[in-house]
């Protein structure tokens, strides 16, 4: 009898280990293990991204009196919260898995420089986004002693895809992926410049400066990838996404440029423009995840961290129109500023 007793309480481990996880359960195979009870998923991330942006360059910090030797001020990183949230379902169809998801980030930067008034003919802080007869005045005159760019940017996407897993062993899995992506990305610039004294010539004790951008678009496409797992050890797995597109894109884009207090009078630009065109995107993602089986196989839970990068060519667009430095070449018409979004994520996944 107490023999007896002492052998079933060596299977009992055992018997729990084959229940949550045989040799051919390793995360989420074909059918999950012979489970066609599993059919539905649901995920989501909590993330932390920061953004960068060619062309939002505004003022260059010089000490030497030469407008063109020095720092070029640009917003710095920061680190802002957004989310991502989805579903999906295992098909009973040839181990097809289909889903979906929606991704929300909002970021706000404001970055403020200041200098001290500089003599005649000298200037610590040279103006990017300004007119060329309000510039002649500043290099004949008073510097800038403040420069201020606000930069917002209201990012959403949402991306359906169809996937399926190939098992080259049962660590390693090959799941090539295809679907449609859609990203809508509204972004405002607001560049003030200002000078506490007046300019040669006369004109008001402050004289401002502002240009406003606004660029609003959307784009949409299917995309191509594919997604590698690898189960490192029981439960534990290593993966890598990559998925790349050529998205049809339409753009919405306006400039404003005010000078307020010159002494040849105030000064406005208006610029639009709507604009169609292709536009590469590539994302990648790298992380590692713990996951199981629970209630008697019946529903699989796994969390890990992510790191991912998103790219998107010739986002954001400007004109800089006219030559502001005497002896120097004009400017480019356009500035075409890529755009890049990374991110650390949180990610949960139930599946039941």
């Amino acid at each position: 009898m107490r023999a007896s007793i002492f052998s079933l309480l060596a299977m009992l481990p055992l018997a729990l280990y084959s229940k949550d996880a045989c040799d051919s359960c390793y995360g989420n195979p074909p059918t999950y293990c012979g489970k066609p009870c599993i059919r539905s998923i649901l995920y989501g991330e909590y993330f932390f991204a920061s953004v960068r942006e060619d062309g939002l360059s505004y003022a260059i910090r010089s000490n030497d009196g030469n407008p063109l030797n020095g720092k070029i001020l640009e917003p710095t990183d920061r680190w802002r919260p957004g989310f991502r949230i989805g579903f999906g379902s295992h098909l009973a169809h040839d181990s097809w898995e289909l889903s979906g998801d929606w991704t929300y980030f909002y970021s706000d930067l404001i970055q403020t420089v200041h200098a001290p008034e500089a003599p005649a003919g000298a200037t610590f802080i040279t103006p990017i986004f300004i007119d060329a007869s309000s510039y002649a005045q500043l290099l004949g005159g008073k510097s800038v002693q403040e420069a201020k760019e606000q930069w917002i940017l209201s990012f959403n996407s949402i991306i359906f895809s169809l996937s399926r897993p190939y098992y080259l062993s049962k660590e390693l899995s090959v799941r090539p992926q295809t679907g449609l992506f859609a990203a809508w990305i509204d972004q405002d610039v607001d560049v003030t410049y200002k000078t506490y004294a007046a300019p040669a010539g006369g004109g008001n004790d402050l004289v401002n400066y502002n240009t406003f951008i606004q660029n609003d678009t959307w784009r949409a496409g299917p995309f191509f990838g594919g997604v590698i797992d690898w189960y490192i050890r029981r439960k534990f797995r290593v993966f890598g996404a990559l998925r790349a597109a050529a998205l049809y894109r339409a753009l919405h884009f306006s400039q404003r440029q005010v000078s307020v207090g010159n002494s040849g009078g105030d000064f406005r630009i208006s610029l639009s423009e709507d604009a169609h065109r292709l536009q590469p995107w590539l994302d990648s993602q790298l992380g590692f995840s713990w996951g199981t089986f629970f209630r008697h196989s019946r529903h699989y839970f796994e969390a890990g961290l992510q790191y991912e990068v998103q790219y998107f060519w010739h986002e954001f667009e400007s004109r800089v129109l006219y030559q502001q430095v005497t002896g120097t070449q004009d400017r480019s018409l356009n500035n075409l500023g890529d755009l890049s979004l990374q991110s650390v994520a949180l990610r949960l996944r139930l599946d039941f």
